[in-house]
């Protein structure tokens, strides 16, 4: 959940081999449901995440993208977000998620 943007990468589902990630979701704003691509790296207790919209020529035209910097205590991770649309930054805050598997 991006918290101050109102926005949440729900269902968002990763798989990691060492300390790379790669994975898909779902990217819900206002009722708007567009799906995204993930990648990323795992470092200790620590995520990085590059999240962004597929946009296709015929399917969805809205370009936008999250960097997440997460840290995980337990099994909830928390951190911050930078989001954008297109190339140009539109907003930034805290981002939570929970861990849903092991």
């Amino acid at each position: 959940k991006l918290e101050q943007a109102g926005i949440s990468i729900n269902p968002l589902n990763l798989i990691q081999t060492g300390e790379s990630l790669m994975g898909s979701g779902v990217f819900n704003e206002d009722g708007s449901k567009l799906q995204v691509t993930a990648t990323g790296s795992v470092s200790g207790d620590t995520v990085k995440l590059h999240i962004w919209t597929v946009v296709a020529e015929y399917g969805n035209q809205i370009d936008k993208s999250v960097d997440l910097d997460l840290v995980r205590v337990d099994r909830i991770v928390s951190g911050s977000y930078q989001l954008y649309s297109g190339e140009e930054a539109i907003g930034s805050g805290n981002a939570t998620a929970s861990r849903a598997a092991a």
